[in-house]
């Protein structure tokens, strides 16, 4: 009997049914530090027709100018249901089935989002999610916020996942 038997480990070409979609990796803090992890594809049409679904990516990888001194009571993606600047964030993530769940129920704080891209080629490319702060340079916490409860108002009965969660 061999014991390396690496040599019949064989390597195929695999087809990339993957074009134009993007990934998002997720990692939520369900429970003290108990990390659930995932992954959701959006296709691009989506989230390119979709400005605050962009918005809300880029608010969840998280800030420090309109965050607070408490971790815990809420803001960039900690703590959702007590979101300092957006009372709606906790309804939308789980419509657009960006929350993540375990036993105990829903995730409480982001740990951790990264996006890959799929051309329409098929080639992966890594996504720089752009600063929230810096999207916001100049403005202050009540500007940022009336412009984020617009977009809301304006896309949030647009796609949600569930139109598209399933369909790649």
């Amino acid at each position: 009997m061999e014991e390396n038997i690496i040599d019949k480990f064989t390597l195929s070409d695999l087809e990339n049914k993957y074009k134009d979609v993007y990934v998002v990796w997720l990692s939520w803090d369900s429970n003290d530090a108990d990390y659930i992890k995932d992954y959701r594809y959006i296709p691009g049409p989506v989230l390119k027709k979709n400005p605050l679904l962009q918005y809300v990516l880029s608010y969840l990888c998280g800030g420090e100018k309109y965050g607070c001194s408490d971790w815990n009571q809420g803001a960039y993606g900690r703590h959702v249901d007590r979101d300092v600047n957006f009372d709606w964030l906790d309804d939308y993530l789980p419509d657009v089935e960006l929350m993540l769940y375990s036993d105990w129920g829903s995730c409480h704080s982001l740990d951790e989002l990264s996006i890959t891209y799929f051309s329409a080629n098929g080639i992966e490319k890594q996504v720089n999610i752009p600063d929230f702060d810096t999207l916001f340079s100049g403005k202050t916490r009540d500007e940022m916020v009336e412009f984020m409860n617009g977009l809301y108002e304006k896309y949030k009965d647009g796609e949600g996942a569930s139109s598209w969660y399933g369909s790649i």
